[in-house]
């Protein structure tokens, strides 16, 4: 009778991986990827859950390389999740990005790809956006169009010495102290708008007096009433 019953199970066994053996074990990681390619990030996420597989391949970076989340609610620690995985383009204008219940020092500790960020109008605390920036030190293009900036914020900025285009337009908190750290870090810089930050003549000074010989456009919109002669010259 255990005889029997011994057998039986052997061949439940054969007859269940014969009918259930899973048909992508005949495809290599290579062709899982090149399927993956094709798919929304958000079906790529969720095909990340099936296995440990698929976990490991849907995190390829040649799948993360550019990456829109605008408009969208996102937490610390998702994002830092997502930033881990080798992003060098992210969208996330008019996005929201939002403080986790556990977030730590070390949420953003790991150095990103980063090199084209646009947070155009995005809400953000300034402490997870200085530590988002602190993340960052390859960027090329950034904007941070109308979003509150402080003197800490703007040292991380000044800390990515390939940035080439900078947008802070409408962005409120820009100081003569953050201006100086700014234009004398990014010396690579070739188009800075800083229309209407409402720039006091002290900040405007430090531009002017620290303007990096590579700028070729730059915009001072609204900053007519604060510049001073001396400052007026400089630029011309």
């Amino acid at each position: 009778m255990v005889k029997m019953t011994d057998r039986l199970c052997f061949l439940i066994r054969i007859i269940s991986t014969a009918y259930f053996a899973d048909p992508f074990d005949r495809l290599s990681d290579e062709v899982i990827l090149h399927i993956f390619k094709w798919l929304p990030k958000k079906t790529l996420l969720a095909c990340g859950e099936v296995s440990h597989r698929f976990n490991r391949v849907s995190k390829d970076e040649t799948l993360w390389v550019r990456l829109d989340l605008s408009c969208r609610r996102i937490k610390t620690d998702a994002l830092s999740d997502i930033l881990n995985r080798g992003i060098v383009v992210l969208r996330m204008s008019q996005a929201s990005i939002v403080r986790a219940d556990n977030m730590s020092e070390a949420e953003f500790s790991h150095r990103t790809k980063l090199q084209y960020l646009d947070l155009s109008m995005c809400t953000v605390d300034k402490d997870v956006l200085c530590a988002l920036l602190s993340s960052c030190r390859s960027l090329i293009k950034l904007s941070l169009e109308n979003v509150p900036l402080n003197e800490q914020i703007c040292a991380e900025i000044a800390a990515n010495p390939t940035l080439e285009s900078l947008n802070l337009t409408m962005c409120p908190g820009i100081t003569a102290t953050a201006m100086r750290t700014m234009a004398k870090g990014l010396t690579k810089l070739q188009s800075l708008n800083v229309g209407w930050a409402y720039l006091s003549s002290e900040a405007v000074t430090e531009l002017v007096h620290n303007l990096t010989p590579h700028m070729l456009r730059l915009n001072l919109a609204g900053c007519r009433s604060t510049l001073a002669n001396e400052g007026r010259a400089i630029p011309i």
